[in-house]
C-alpha cells in the first residue's frame, strides 16, 4: 500500500486540529488554544520541513493497518448475529426450507422445471 506524502499528512492533521480548536465556538465556549497551536505548528512544518512528520505518518499508517485487521471481523460478527441469526431462527420457527436441504426418501432430488427451455442458442 502506498503511503501518503508527509506534507499531505501534516495538512490533514492541521485541518483536524483546526476543527477541534474551533468546535467549542459552536457552543459559545472559548477556542481550544492547544489544538489551535498544534494546527498552526503542523501547518508550518508541513510547508517548511515535512520530513519531520515521517515517523508520525509511519505510525499513523501502522495504526490504520492494525485497525483494518481488527474492526472488520467485529463488524461482520455484529451483522451476523443481529441480521442473519434472527432470520435463520424465524425460518426454523415457520418451518421454511428455502434451500431444499431436508432429506426426503425419494428416488431422485432433481426438480422438474415449470417452464420449458426450447433452445440453448441464446443463453444471454
Amino acid at each position: 500500500m502506498k503511503k501518503p506524502s508527509d506534507k499531505s499528512f501534516g495538512l490533514l492533521f492541521a485541518f483536524v486540529f483546526l476543527v477541534v480548536a474551533l468546535w467549542p465556538i459552536l457552543k459559545n465556549n472559548s477556542i481550544n488554544l492547544i489544538a489551535l497551536f498544534s494546527s498552526i505548528s503542523l501547518l508550518i512544518i508541513s510547508f517548511i520541513k515535512p520530513e519531520l512528520l515521517k515517523p508520525f505518518n509511519y505510525l499513523w499508517m501502522k495504526l490504520g493497518l492494525v485497525l483494518g485487521k481488527i474492526v472488520p471481523p467485529i463488524i461482520m460478527f455484529m451483522i451476523f448475529f443481529t441480521v442473519i441469526t434472527p432470520i435463520g431462527i424465524l425460518l426454523r420457527i415457520f418451518k421454511k426450507d428455502l434451500l431444499c436441504l431436508k432429506f426426503i426418501n425419494e428416488d431422485t432430488y432433481w426438480q422438474d422445471r415449470k417452464e420449458n427451455v426450447t433452445t440453448m442458442d441464446k443463453q444471454f
